[in-house]
């Protein structure tokens, strides 16, 4: 059974386009289901379909091209594995611009991104729209067809997902469990709209652990005034006691700027296991020290 929403309301229409309207509830329960507690990553409608899919056993074909994915199940978290759903923007259409030129006029967009809790203008546009980032330009060499871009509007817009790791609860309290977090960030020419990922490590009270990792794109200056995406990388030890990693995706407007030409692709984070030493290993290093100090000792 799947209960949900397609969106909050207001009078006799759906209300402007935030947190309050855009927060629907979405319910799952059955065999196959998470029991108990809140689902994560953050579900979306489009995901409704793709579970019911998923529960009749019947398997996805990427020929589909469906937005969505299944929602509800208990987690389970792959060492190695890229944790971000729809890092890439590929989980949607993406707009020839800031604009929509479908049915509504060619309004501008307030595009809901698979995966992310998005509001406002933060859309997907594709590479080589008129005026936006072209496949010639710097970038991720296995970019797909999308990015990420601040929107139309003059002022900050941002996204989040949460990722959730408490299946790996016992490991990541005690082992040695270390993180990368990777994305290209980037701009538009002489344009300072500046892209941020900040990701936050919380625990079970969704209290933060430590202080947040951020990485920041580069002013127009620091780019030369050139137009394209660039790599930013960062990684560490995931403190004990985390239990689920909040990502926040920034688009910082420049005021100077015709809209916020911040960039965003291939947003990523992975998880190691770090291997223990093997105790004969430390057996040896331990041995050669105490011959070492014997040799050193003898007159």
């Amino acid at each position: 059974m799947i209960v949900t929403a397609d969106h909050g309301g207001k009078f006799n229409g759906h209300g402007p386009n935030e947190p309050i309207y855009r927060t629907v509830p979405f319910i799952v329960s059955g065999p196959d289901a998470k029991q108990g507690g809140r689902i994560f990553q953050t579900p979306n409608i489009a995901d409704a379909s793709v579970t019911a899919l998923h529960h009749l056993g019947i398997p996805l074909n990427p020929a589909w091209q469906l937005d969505g994915r299944p929602a509800g199940l208990p987690t389970v978290t792959h060492f190695g594995e890229n944790l971000v759903f729809n890092g890439d923007a590929e989980y949607s259409n993406g707009y020839p611009g800031f604009t929509n030129p479908g049915d509504n006029g060619g309004n501008r967009t307030d595009a809901t991104v698979p995966g992310w809790v998005e509001i406002d203008t933060l859309t997907v546009v594709t590479y080589d729209s008129p005026g936006f980032v072209a496949h010639t330009d710097a970038g991720p060499p296995d970019r797909g067809d999308n990015f990420f871009a601040g929107g139309g509007a003059n002022h900050d817009t941002t996204m989040s997902q949460t990722i959730d790791i408490q299946d790996v609860a016992n490991l990541v309290d005690h082992s040695r469990v270390e993180f990368e977090l990777s994305a290209f960030l980037g701009g538009q020419d002489d344009h300072n709209d500046i892209a941020e990922l900040i990701a936050t490590f919380l625990d079970e009270s969704d209290q933060p652990l430590g202080a947040a990792v951020t990485l920041q794109g580069d002013t127009a200056s620091r780019r030369r005034f050139s137009t394209g995406l660039f790599p930013r990388r960062t990684s560490g030890a995931v403190p004990m006691g985390t239990r689920r990693i909040e990502l926040v995706l920034n688009m910082l407007d420049d005021p100077a700027s015709p809209g916020n030409f911040a960039y965003a692709d291939n947003v990523s984070v992975r998880l190691t296991l770090v291997p223990e030493p093997a105790a004969g290993g430390v057996f040896v290093i331990g041995l050669l020290t105490l011959t070492w100090r014997r040799r050193v000792a003898t007159p």
